[in-house]
């Protein structure tokens, strides 16, 4: 969500829908090949292409006329997209670039470590917060933390093997793992790491952030909403 709309990739990569959240209902279908995207003041970024292609590309939109402001090629496949008062971060293969908003340039390319066994397969997430960006590698079981700042990884790693990753209100980072929430924050864990069997299922395979500082998210069974004073608990 962001810049007024919902937005949503397809499973074909093309088109990029826009959703009226007041109405459900499709706005949009824009010609823009998109695997993932986010969305702030700034604009509307969509990251592509999938495996095959040469070189991926970053596409920058604007939210108001659907029109393409500016197409950026990156050196390899992209497959996430995040943004945050640091810029625009794009997920690929073992990588991590940097990119200006202002200027559309590529300002950093950070080398992501693999630990556990992991493959460094790019079906992870990225989570930008006022101090850090945050990725999870699924593949590793790993949720790294990089410092904008010097534009390297920390050194700081939690182990959650879900995918999505969600700022709350709070500027807490939230992750999951099979049916637990881990609360991330500076350089320990800031939440609670909590067994939610109250919710009957097996797995939490998606996240996002509710207005109201809770979480919803998403399982084989259903939408589940998780209130701000659970995630508070100890």
């Amino acid at each position: 969500t962001g810049a007024g709309a919902v937005w949503a990739a397809t499973t074909t990569g093309r088109p990029l829908l826009r959703i009226d959240p007041r109405t459900a209902r499709v706005a949009a279908s824009l010609s823009v090949p998109a695997g993932a995207v986010a969305a702030d003041r700034s604009g509307v970024w969509a990251v592509c292409c999938q495996a095959g292609a040469r070189r991926g590309q970053l596409t920058r939109i604007d939210p108001a006329t659907g029109r393409v402001v500016k197409v950026i090629g990156l050196p390899g496949h992209a497959y996430a997209v995040g943004i945050g008062p640091s810029g625009v971060w794009v997920r690929g293969t073992g990588r991590l670039w940097r990119i200006d908003p202002t200027s559309n340039r590529v300002l950093a390319t950070i080398r992501l470590p693999f630990s556990n066994g992991g493959t460094g397969q790019p079906d992870g997430d990225i989570a930008v917060t006022e101090d850090a960006v945050w990725v999870s590698d699924p593949a590793a079981a790993t949720v790294w933390r990089i410092d904008p700042q010097h534009n390297q990884v920390d050194g700081t790693r939690w182990e959650a093997d879900g995918s999505d990753l969600a700022v709350a209100a709070d500027g807490v980072v939230w992750a999951t793992s099979d049916t637990r929430l881990l609360g991330l924050g500076g350089s320990e864990v800031r939440g609670p790491r909590r067994n939610l069997h109250e919710l009957n299922t097996d797995r939490i395979t998606t996240v996002a952030a509710a207005h109201d500082g809770g979480l919803w998210l998403g399982t084989p069974q259903g939408l589940f909403h998780v209130d701000q004073s659970v995630l508070g608990e100890r």
